[in-house]
């Protein structure tokens, strides 16, 4: 008898490419051919939806710093702001197990517990800068004791002023000092790198506030790891051991204080200049010590020159020259923010207070430093000094060894 026809396909030919019939691609095997336009939907919106949240909420950010006119806002644009966004989220789980493991009851030195009406709070944060310098009472929790204080945000640029959690200023009674301190800052900007730079200047033995890593409670909920910041005025002499006398402030232009048809530097201008300590015993001249010294400062002779360095320590002016060179940032204290000056009552000299230095690479082009500070190079006297400073404080790598022990309890809590 003849075989019966089979209805398995015939063999191919070994060689030949493999052939199909008209509506066997429809026939395939596999998942994917089973796919309608609902489930394409299902599984693309969700990725849609969070790709559309990146990118309207990255130009609403951009909206945001757009209103300003400083070097923040200029340097921001639309991709940098959403891939800030996209950290944010991918860093979120670690940041909320952060919270969880930090209790405000801990008995911690190094922590701060503010109780605030929450509704004005929030109300002053989203007003900035309309709201900057408006004072809210609050009460610092430390054990049992309750401390009434008053608390603003502070910030003099936009970087400060966009940021959903802001920087803060406290300060308690005139009699009711918390842990010593009268008034303090406590500062969200750069967090770990400014607190390494600005806690080395007592290393190098220069004048600078007190500064610590901090976790910070709003109404005992986790609000954030802060700096803080020792204010620095008459009480912060005295803890430092100094005796009371002149502490010059040079800022008032960066927060927003212009002065019509005068020079807005202020190694041009001493009337731009304000006092946050003050000697005022007899004998004293007050303002009219730093109006001499910018005077010599701006001298064409090489006798201003040398009264102009009389003012100084070369030996500090050394110490602080190696401390910013190491820190890569002699910008940041600049011709018009960031300045403090102690006049010694015993001498006469002027030291420098460090204050917010900042932590830099060394790749992006030099800004231009400020007048002060290259008047103070010309003298070969200083830049030997700070080098031969440089050089103790690198050999045997003693500063990045001081670095990494300096960073590892903070890094180590809150990492």
């Amino acid at each position: 008898m003849p075989p019966e026809p089979s209805s398995a396909p015939p063999a191919q030919a070994p060689g030949k490419p493999a052939t199909t019939t008209p509506g066997a691609a429809a026939r395939l095997p596999g998942w994917w051919w089973r796919l309608r336009l609902r489930d394409v939907v299902v599984f693309t919106l969700p990725l849609a939806l969070l790709g559309a949240y990146v990118f309207g909420s990255a130009i609403g950010d951009f909206r945001l710093l757009n209103q300003y006119d400083d070097w923040w806002s200029r340097a921001a644009h639309v991709p940098r702001l959403g891939w800030n966004r996209v950290k944010a989220m991918v860093t979120l789980p670690r940041r909320l197990q952060l919270e969880h493991r930090l209790a405000p009851e801990a008995e911690d030195a190094a922590t701060f517990r503010l109780r605030v009406d929450r509704t004005r709070f929030w109300a002053l944060s989203n007003g900035m800068p309309a709201t900057r310098g408006e004072w809210l009472e609050a009460e610092l929790v430390r054990g049992s004791e309750l401390h009434p204080v008053e608390v603003r945000f502070r910030g003099d640029t936009s970087v400060h002023w966009t940021a959903d959690k802001k920087s803060l200023t406290v300060k308690t009674g005139k009699r009711d000092f918390y842990k010593g301190h009268r008034r303090f800052a406590l500062t969200l900007k750069d967090v770990l790198p400014q607190f390494l730079v600005n806690s080395l200047a007592r290393d190098f033995d220069l004048l600078a506030p007190e500064t610590a890593v901090a976790p910070v409670y709003v109404n005992d909920r986790f609000h954030g790891v802060y700096r803080f910041v020792e204010d620095v005025d008459e009480s912060f002499l005295r803890r430092h051991g100094n005796m009371p006398g002149n502490v010059f402030r040079g800022d008032a232009a960066e927060r927003g204080e212009y002065f019509k048809n005068v020079p807005r530097e202020l190694f041009l201008n001493p009337y731009i200049w304000d006092r946050v300590a003050f000697n005022d015993r007899p004998g004293s001249i007050g303002d009219a010590a730093l109006g001499r010294w910018i005077a010599d400062l701006n001298g064409g002779t090489h006798a201003d020159h040398e009264r102009f360095l009389s003012w100084l320590d070369l030996d500090e002016m050394a110490r602080y020259v190696a401390l910013s060179m190491a820190a890569g940032d002699p910008y940041h204290m600049s011709g018009v923010h960031n300045q403090l000056w102690y006049e010694e009552p015993s001498s006469g000299k002027l030291h420098p207070v460090v204050w917010d230095l900042r932590l830099l690479p060394l790749e992006p082009a030099p800004q231009p430093v400020n007048r002060f500070l290259a008047t103070l190079l010309r003298d070969p006297r200083v830049m030997a000094g700070a080098l031969e400073e440089l050089h103790g404080w690198l050999r045997d790598d003693r500063l990045l060894a001081l670095a990494r022990e300096r960073l590892a309890r903070p890094a180590e809590r809150y990492a």
